[in-house]
């Protein structure tokens, strides 16, 4: 059977998941900022058991979201567009402040935005209502990029 799981460098026991058969890899750990309860729920869902992440925790707010971000340090932020109640380059710069490995994954409601998601330091933008397939291979994507460019190397 194939897994879905998006898995890293290996780390201790009590951080990870164990399969048969595969190496015991770090589970990806991923904040969820929307304020949509329904694509909250749905990305929850599908986060946890598509891809097999830990989803950390969910906020509604960009304050909350800065704390969650701060307490918990996630690898991957998937940020809702509207969240923002500050410039979004200026809310993505408090994000990664004490964590610029962290990966922000901004969710839009139109492919124009990704170029400013871009610009303003976002690593990739999801359109809402897009194939889940999109998300699945932008988050192995960033993930790969990360595991080569060194936070999940031995």
């Amino acid at each position: 059977m194939r897994s879905n799981s998006v898995l890293v460098s290996p780390v201790t026991e009590d951080d990870c998941q164990f399969h048969p058969g595969q190496t015991l890899m770090k589970k990806i750990n991923v904040v969820l900022a929307i304020r949509d309860i329904d694509l909250r729920l749905s990305l929850d869902l599908m986060l946890r058991d598509g891809l097999n992440l830990n989803v950390l925790g969910t906020a509604t707010t960009f304050e909350s979201t800065l704390g969650l971000i701060r307490a918990e340090r996630p690898d991957i932020v998937l940020l809702e567009w509207s969240l923002c109640s500050c410039p979004i380059e200026d809310g993505l710069k408090h994000f990664k402040e004490g964590n610029p490995e962290l990966k922000v994954i901004m969710l839009g409601n139109r492919t124009s935005q990704e170029q400013l998601a871009h610009h303003f330091g976002a690593d990739a933008l999801i359109r809402i209502g897009g194939a889940p397939e999109d998300l699945h291979s932008t988050i192995r994507n960033l993930i790969s990029q990360e595991t080569e460019n060194s936070k999940f190397k031995e």
